[in-house]
């Protein structure tokens, strides 16, 4: 690659390779992501109680979650999540959703980020209002 050629490292052209990049990215979702901050609480398979947790972004069929946990989650466990739409205290078991963890962060400071994607779509109660 010369200076000032305006080629990728591959030796394709660089914008054939950013064009060839942008529908991926965009197809990839199925439902509109929102940066939203919600209460929820967890339950992975193998334990009995359920664990605090806030979701940081959420969409129809997934969120991104920030939980304190001594038990890390990993990537492909199977959860049950209810997460606070209305800004009620107590979440029911009409509320909970099955879920798998499709990305897992490290645990730093007690604190782990994981990604889920839920079973089914969910419904997000007053969200548009909202955010």
């Amino acid at each position: 690659m010369n200076i000032g050629d305006n080629r990728s490292p591959l030796g394709t052209p660089a914008a054939l390779t950013s064009v060839a990049k942008a529908p991926a990215a965009r197809e990839r979702r199925r439902h509109d992501r929102l940066a939203l901050a919600r209460a929820c609480k967890l339950r992975a398979q193998r334990d009995l109680r359920y664990q605090p947790a806030r979701t940081r972004d959420i969409s129809a069929g997934g969120a991104l979650l920030e939980l304190d946990s001594p038990r890390p989650l990993a990537e492909g466990q199977s959860i049950a999540i209810a997460i606070d739409f209305a800004g009620r205290s107590l979440l029911t078991q009409q509320q909970v959703v099955e879920a798998k963890v499709v990305r897992a962060g490290p645990v730093l400071n007690r604190r782990q980020t994981v990604a889920v994607a839920f079973r089914e779509a969910i419904a997000m109660p007053g969200v548009a209002a909202v955010a």
